[in-house]
């Protein structure tokens, strides 16, 4: 048995990082040693030729054709959404599960240690649903996740231990590729308290990734009007896009290539570009607007102002962006810090969370955090109005907006009537702060009913109460009581599809615990056929000779999965490339080994 060590897990949209904490501080995982930034590893998934997993930088060369490769999939966490990979269909949680068993089997190589107890962090403004869902693809990938940490506050961890004598208001500017996090903090004796917490899960380095490909699809449709973008042209964007945004975070002119992006009337063509700083930054306007904006409400809610703030943390790949950092400067008046990575602050933090929790720091060189939730939770009540005499369902607050956590309450409310027999309760939260109108508040997937209820006999409605508690990780408990008759009632999280239930889970965890990732050097990417118009090939008299085998392989190829599936639809794909162009040895070629295919599969 080696060292004892804490392992935190920043599991992002566009990287994830694993670091550890031994020896008394913090350290990345780096999976090429002779790379300086090879701890930083892309959250992508795909399958290779052989039906084999990839993940991270392996990955690259699949992901973007499609059904072959999933980006981006923290930001279906909590939604239920399923996708694509291989013909197969996973959900957001097992795609990320995938990400950390890499992560971690890699780390458990590297440092000859089991990991098993993990932190992992999650956006400041994430609903339940979606800490839940990070929660169960820890569970998928074999760890036990104890305790989720917000990332802004994490990046503020990794400051504060090296600066535990510091005292002053921080404000961590955490700006990702899925999400805007802002945290106000204040650092007092060792003691760092978050004050607010406030965010955009919408914006982050992906939508200027969006403004990249628009910009080029912009340029291409007016040089070439009237030629497609296909959906295999725009998956290859995707990747383009983010490699030009980097080159601009260094350039004022990046050159864009495109080979065989689209083809029209059997013609196909390259493309090629140069995008500069100055008109992405001008298509960036709005999304510049969106982050200032979150800057000035994060700041009414803190009742801080821009001068009290002592340090500007950047966090981020997003902060690289020149604009995204000209935009900080210049709200506050001042430069931000770099005293920790902006790629790495978040993992580090994650890992000393996983440290105090595990005691490896000691009181003296510890920090105590003191985090808050970042939204309120209420319930439902019928109120009768004083003068209309109808009633109205309204918003009761439980946990205020920014409450210190852990959080407990008991709330004290009573039956419309004596004879009343049944009563609903539904949750909610609340993101605005001190809301009323029920309107205004989320559904939070939890409600219950408590039935036969027996009539109070003392001539006033039972008295009900309400007992919610809200701890450091963000889990909710509730109960309902009706002290009078007796009855309890706990409130649990819906069983909708927005969650894994438990015959699902342990399903797949089977299944991800036998998917094998492709842990050898990966094969040269196979040709793939240049895209077309659907309905391209048709325009050659020899399509009536291979119209029925080409119907006969798509259909074919809905039911298949893996390797004979991804063989199938190329070779649909180059003979209906051939047709196209009228090449008829070609066709000749991919026909007869359509045709060879298709009698193997229908003889298995």
């Amino acid at each position: 048995m080696g060292k004892p060590i804490a392992v935190g897990i920043d599991l992002g949209t566009s990287t994830s990082e694993i670091s550890f904490f031994m020896d008394g501080k913090p350290r990345a995982l780096l999976f090429d040693p002779s790379v300086k930034t090879s701890y930083i590893v892309p959250s992508i998934v795909a399958v290779d030729n052989r039906g084999m997993l990839l993940v991270g930088e392996k990955a690259r060369d699949y992901v973007d054709i499609p059904g072959r490769g999933v980006r981006e999939v923290k930001r279906k966490m909590g939604t239920g959404e399923r996708v694509t990979l291989g013909g197969v269909q996973y959900r957001p949680e097992e795609i990320s599960a995938f990400i950390l068993k890499y992560l971690v089997e890699y780390a458990e190589k590297s440092l000859k240690e089991k990991i098993t107890d993990v932190v992992i962090t999650v956006p400041a403004n994430w609903n339940d649903a979606q800490k839940t869902a990070t929660k169960v693809a820890g569970e998928l990938a074999g760890l036990n996740v104890i305790r989720l940490i917000n990332e802004p506050t994490a990046a503020a961890l990794a400051f504060g231990i090296k600066n535990i004598q510091a005292e002053e208001q921080l404000l961590v500017f955490d700006f990702g590729g899925g999400t805007l996090d802002i945290t106000i903090l204040e650092m007092m004796g060792g003691v760092m308290d978050v004050i607010v917490s406030h965010g955009d899960d919408k914006l982050g380095g992906k939508e200027f990734d969006e403004v990249v490909k628009n910009i080029i699809i912009k340029k291409f449709k007016g040089k070439h009007p009237g030629f497609p973008i296909t959906e295999f042209s725009e998956s290859i964007l995707k990747g383009t896009a983010e490699k030009t945004k980097k080159m601009l975070l260094t350039e004022t002119l990046a050159k864009v290539f495109l080979p065989k992006f689209s083809v029209f009337k059997g013609e196909t063509i390259d493309f090629e570009c140069v995008v500069s700083r100055e008109e992405f930054e001008h298509e960036s306007a709005s999304l510049l607007d969106r982050a200032r904006a979150c800057l000035k409400e994060t700041l009414k809610r803190s009742k801080v102002r821009p001068s009290a703030i002592g340090e500007i943390i950047l966090v981020g790949g997003t902060t690289y962006v020149p604009c995204v950092r000209n935009l900080v400067r210049e709200f506050f008046g001042k430069e931000p810090i770099f005293k920790i990575n902006p790629d790495i602050a978040v993992s580090f933090g994650a890992s000393i969370q996983c440290a105090l929790a595990k005691n490896l720091i000691s009181e003296e060189d510890g920090i105590i955090l003191q985090d808050n939730a970042s939204f309120g939770i209420g319930t439902d009540i019928l109120e009768e109005e004083s003068h209309t005499g109808l009633k109205k369902l309204k918003y009761s607050e439980l946990m205020p907006l920014n409450s210190k956590l852990p959080f407990t309450v008991t709330k004290y409310y009573n039956l419309l009537s004596t004879t009343q027999s049944g009563l609903k309760c539904n949750f909610y939260q609340d993101r605005i702060g001190n809301i009323t109108n029920l309107a205004e508040a989320i559904h939070i997937g939890m409600e219950g009913k408590i039935e036969n209820i027996s009539p109070s006999l003392n001539g006033q409605p039972h008295e009900v109460l309400v007992d919610l508690s809200y701890d450091v990780s963000g889990t909710i408990v509730i109960y309902v009581r009706i002290p009078a008759t007796g009855q309890t009632l706990r409130i649990d999280l819906d069983q909708s599809d927005l969650r894994m239930n438990d015959e699902e889970i342990e399903a797949s965890k089977h299944r991800i615990a036998n998917t094998p990732f492709n842990s050898k050097p990966v094969p040269p990417k196979p040709p793939i056929a240049a895209p077309v118009l659907p309905d391209a090939w048709k325009n050659n008299p020899e399509s009536r000779r291979w119209t029925p085998m080409i119907e006969k392989g798509k259909a074919l190829s809905e039911n298949l999965v893996g390797a004979n599936k991804i063989k199938l639809v190329n070779l649909i794909n180059y003979l209906c490339t051939a047709l196209a162009k009228k090449d008829s040895e070609k066709v000749e070629e991919h026909g007869n080994c359509l045709t060879d295919l298709l009698f193997d599969l229908g003889n298995d």
